[in-house]
């Protein structure tokens, strides 16, 4: 609770604060207790039931939950009184409105009988202008149909045929934000929502097109702000990360101008796409700018708070910043406050195992590794980047035996996958080049010249077979390879170069 809160709701309380014995009511001890203790997640209810009652047994037990279930009431209706509802510096406008529209909602249902009809039209506009104003549409359509019957039945239901075409129009766009607010549920699943037979990509242009058809139609700035979102993963998905700039511009203009549909949530979003973005166009300093954004916008630990701070590691490694990446994993898998699934601490865990690779710690990077089943099996993508990062270890080791039998499995894995689910272009070039590696004595200079078209692949632009940042190919795969021919320790690991560099490296390779 926030602070003012908190005075509000003790006032609440103090309204009675002498019991009948003269002593201070059971709920405000409860409050106090509560208050006096800053980690509430050491509360403990029997602690609590003895300070109030004396004993835990239970009697007592029963006692102290009828206690807390009224204490519990009584808060809710606290944050119900206007001084907490209309608070501006503890919601949003758009918040803010849907409190005043449900209350006089219910305001209207009080009076129909009991105020003259011009207060009972004056209330009703008043509720639908602020629900249009912030699209508020099942409020809206709820004001509409009380309106038309409050005034069919007094001066005719012919004379007020207008409420009905403004009540199908608005159960309309209704119908149209549902849509939107479906696709945008959908967004980063894999092809199983799609229909059969229709790739991620074509799924995903059928959803902007439909949505632009419905913004054109209703004019509705929630509809916009969803459109904007599923053209933001388009334009990633196909690799346009300049026209993924350019729309996430556009969504942050959208919240910037329009109340109507600014939500903190919804902005801190958008800022983190946007920081998202900029990872993809390798402008990792801006991408930095814009987590620091959004995390502003997000409670701290929370699930959003910790993306924020992902993308800002994320940035720090592929700046080559390895410290500042790994400070900032660290800081999240130890705090017992942070909230996060088992799936994220792994991909943070596999993000500080690239981070040990990088500097040779060999040990540590097996031993975080070895602690991402979950990581395995949630995706053949993640799957495929820890099994070459697991080959790329034992190769700086010379383990060639223990390669050998990996990449046997790798290439099992991938047989065996690519019967049921798609394997990156890029993933499957990777394990060509591991194998011509095994078949030519794990001689990169030789590779390199023989695979020289499989290489100009991984160094495209192409979303296919190219690098793309966020993903789990944390180390560059094709620049690794450039310093292990050199047979040195090169920060290139992290060059994000598109260029192919012939006459660089086969110099490398023919000097060698």
């Amino acid at each position: 609770m926030k602070k003012e809160e908190i005075k509000s709701f003790r006032k609440f309380l103090n309204l009675h604060e002498e019991g009948s014995d003269g002593n201070k009511l059971k709920s405000v001890i409860l409050l106090e207790a509560i208050l006096d203790e800053t980690d509430h997640s050491l509360l403990d209810e029997k602690v609590l039931c003895e300070k109030l009652y004396g004993d835990a047994g239970d009697k007592s037990h029963r006692t102290f939950q009828k206690l807390l279930l009224r204490f519990k009431d009584k808060l809710y209706e606290t944050l119900l009184l206007d001084l907490n509802l209309f608070r501006k510096d503890s919601y949003d406008e758009l918040t803010i409105a849907l409190s005043e529209v449900r209350k006089f909602l219910l305001l209207v249902n009080i009076l129909r009988f009991r105020t003259s009809d011009e207060e009972m039209e004056r209330l009703f506009d008043r509720i639908i202008t602020k629900s249009k104003q912030y699209e508020l549409y099942d409020e809206l359509i709820q004001a509409l149909e009380l309106k038309l019957s409050f005034l069919g039945y007094r001066i005719g239901y012919d004379e007020v045929s207008y409420i009905r075409k403004d009540i199908e129009f608005f159960e309309r766009c209704r119908r149209s934000l549902r849509t939107a607010k479906e696709w945008y549920t959908k967004l980063g699943k894999d092809e199983s929502v799609t229909p059969e037979n229709t790739s991620y990509l074509r799924y995903l242009q059928h959803g902007v097109e439909e949505l632009e058809h419905e913004y054109r139609y209703t004019q509705s700035l929630n509809i916009a702000y969803y459109l904007y979102l599923v053209s933001l993963e388009y334009c990633q998905k196909t690799g346009d990360y300049e026209k993924g700039r350019s729309v996430s511009l556009q969504l942050i203009e959208l919240l910037e101008t329009n109340q109507s549909v600014y939500l903190d949530q919804r902005m801190g979003t958008a800022y983190l796409n946007y920081a998202n973005n900029e990872i993809y166009l390798l402008n990792f300093s801006e991408g930095l700018k814009f987590a620091d954004k959004a995390i502003a916008l997000f409670p701290e630990n929370g699930i959003n708070y910790n993306l924020c701070l992902d993308t800002k590691a994320y940035c720090h490694f592929y700046s080559g910043e390895l410290g500042e990446a790994e400070e900032i994993l660290q800081g999240i898998l130890q705090d017992p406050a942070s909230k996060q699934t088992s799936l994220q601490k792994a991909k943070r865990n596999y993000m500080l195992a690239n981070i040990n690779f990088l500097r040779k710690n060999y040990a540590q990077t097996n031993k975080l590794l070895q602690e991402l089943n979950e990581l395995e099996k949630d995706q053949v993508d993640w799957n495929n980047g820890v099994r070459i990062l697991n080959l790329m270890i034992q190769l700086e080791q010379e383990k060639y035996d223990l390669v050998d039998s990996r990449l046997e499995n790798f290439r099992k894995y991938q047989e065996r996958v690519s019967k049921s689910e798609d394997v990156k272009k890029r993933d499957r070039i990777i394990l060509k080049v591991l194998l011509d590696l095994s078949r030519n004595a794990f001689d990169f200079s030789t590779v390199w010249v023989k695979d020289e078209e499989q290489f100009r692949m991984l160094f495209s632009e192409k979303p296919e077979s190219g690098w793309q940042p966020n993903g789990p190919e944390m180390v560059v795969f094709h620049q690794w390879f450039i310093k292990m021919i050199r047979g040195e320790y090169d920060a290139n690991c992290l060059n994000h170069e598109r260029s192919y560099p012939m006459k660089m490296v086969t110099s490398a390779v023919y000097n060698s």
